[in-house]
């Protein structure tokens, strides 16, 4: 298996309603994560497909195909003007654990 973290660094000055990011891995749904939150998943190595969406004045949904390999995977998502983007970068930023606070599953809202 390995470890995909996903973390939120929209632009707080651009999307502060609207900096969440519904994202899915293969059609099912993980925690939506807001502005400066990250969640973490397990997944099998290979390809996959992402599904990211925010709603800003419109609802903009935006489908990649990923590949995870290695025992760690880390994905910046964030807000653009006219859709939901994503860096695969090779490590977290270095204020991760003091900047970045875990997202919250919507069952326990």
């Amino acid at each position: 298996m390995v470890r995909v973290v996903f973390f939120n660094t929209s632009n707080h000055a651009l999307y502060f309603e609207s900096g969440h990011i519904r994202i899915q891995l293969d059609g099912n749904q993980i925690p939506t994560i807001w502005l400066d939150r990250y969640v973490q998943v397990y997944a099998e190595p290979g390809e996959h497909q992402l599904l990211l969406e925010h709603l800003d004045v419109f609802m903009f949904t935006d489908q990649y195909t990923v590949s995870f390999e290695g025992p760690e995977v880390f994905l910046e998502v964030f807000n653009n003007i006219t859709s939901t983007k994503y860096k695969q970068v090779d490590e977290l930023p270095p204020d991760f654990h003091s900047r970045f606070k875990l997202g919250r599953d919507p069952n326990d809202w």
